[in-house]
């Protein structure tokens, strides 16, 4: 049987609709096996490039996470008037990714964003410096500082706040169970020398430090709504057939019009 140029174009054009779905698609996602106020880390698309800089489309896979305190924070104040706190999670299997956002009303080189894991405490530092502490089982370890973290850490002050972007070995630091959850808080310094100061500033608790209460999820699915990393790929060959097209019925036309078989 013979197929003309225009016959296979169609055909192509009409494969490209009915799969350009799948390619487009995210995976499910649903929250409602997710309860008790635990974080998602749902799986990444878009692996951030820890730089300290939100690009465009770069966390728009992770789900955001919102705090909002009066007064400038829960305790010591940071910032005049509200204090605003925001992160997201994502994750590739192998690291997590951590976005964190905080207004502080100045920078000191004791800022640090805090993160309390089972068996770690990690102290990570404006100036793209992170250190891990091991803690005992009684809850009880050294101060950080005697190793680097495994991972990375950048961040950015613009227009009084503080973006810090992280990335984190999963297998070195998160003890996960069989449901995927793991302990997990986030804590805000304020920088101030004194050690009796250091947990007083702005603290999420997600989870607990020291119980068996996980706070994280690590997520098996991606955020629903959100769009892979192959859409582009997927817009490339849709665009390929719809030119295809277009030639085929120039070249049809023009045949037509010349009278040629």
């Amino acid at each position: 049987m013979r197929y003309d140029f225009l016959s296979i174009a169609v055909i192509f054009l009409v494969l490209v609709t009915a799969f350009s779905p799948s390619i487009h698609a995210s995976g499910p996602a649903s929250e409602n096996e997710y309860d008790n106020g635990r974080l998602i880390a749902y799986r990444a698309r878009v692996i951030p490039h820890i730089d300290g800089i939100v690009s465009p489309h770069e966390w728009t896979d992770a789900k955001p996470y919102l705090y909002e305190w009066e007064n400038g924070g829960p305790g010591m104040p940071i910032s005049s008037g509200m204090l605003s706190l925001s992160f997201c999670l994502k994750h590739d299997k192998s690291r997590l990714y951590l976005l964190f956002t905080i207004n502080d009303n100045d920078t000191d080189a004791y800022d640090s964003l805090d993160i309390f894991l089972e068996d770690f405490v990690l102290v990570l530092y404006p100036n793209g410096t992170g250190y891990e502490g091991h803690l005992s089982k009684s809850g009880v370890g050294a101060f950080p500082g005697a190793s680097k973290i495994d991972g990375r850490v950048s961040s950015t002050y613009l227009n009084g706040v503080y973006t810090f972007e992280v990335s984190l070995s999963l297998i070195h630091y998160f003890n996960l169970t069989e449901n995927n959850t793991a302990q997990f808080n986030i804590g805000y310094t304020d920088g101030n020398p004194e050690p009796c100061c250091v947990m007083e500033d702005a603290t999420v608790a997600v989870g607990a430090w020291g119980t068996t209460e996980p706070g994280i999820v690590i997520s098996s699915d991606y955020l629903e709504g959100t769009k892979g990393n192959n859409r582009a790929l997927g817009e490339a060959v849709i665009g390929a057939a719809v030119c295809i097209v277009a030639v085929a019925v120039l070249v049809w036309t023009y045949k037509k019009a010349h009278n040629r078989p």
